[in-house]
């Protein structure tokens, strides 16, 4: 995913990011779950999409997909982009076709441990509901 996609995901929504947001991309990927060898083949941020987003000045992004990086790139590229920005991953989220409005509040609660990542529970709270 390029930041052609996410510029025509905005478009398309009729939305713009907002400076301090959390980016959630919803690919669809979570349908693979149960399917290990194809769930690992997924969908990624390219190097750009992550600069785009940087660029727009989120908080976050969060993706359905086990990793924002591609499944081949060792290096992390897009990680590296964002972390540099302090720009917080949320990953393998689940149901986000359950969220019916554009703009919600995300709770992201993660487990008190030290380490560079953490399980955590995250709940979308939508304005409606």
């Amino acid at each position: 995913m390029d930041d052609e996609d996410l510029e025509g995901a905005e478009e398309g929504a009729g939305l713009a990011i907002r400076d301090g947001e959390i980016a959630i991309i919803q690919t669809g990927w979570e349908q693979f779950y149960s399917q290990p060898k194809r769930y690992r083949a997924h969908p990624a941020l390219s190097v750009n999409a992550a600069e785009y987003l940087a660029f727009k000045g989120i908080s976050a992004v969060g993706i359905d997909a086990p990793s924002i990086d591609l499944p081949t790139d060792s290096k992390l590229r897009v990680h590296s982009v964002l972390f540099r920005r302090k720009i917080l991953v949320i990953e393998n989220l689940r149901n986000l076709d359950l969220i019916e409005e554009p703009r919600f509040q995300l709770l992201a609660l993660p487990l008190n441990v030290k380490g560079a990542s953490s399980p955590a529970r995250v709940i979308a709270l939508q304005p409606n509901s």
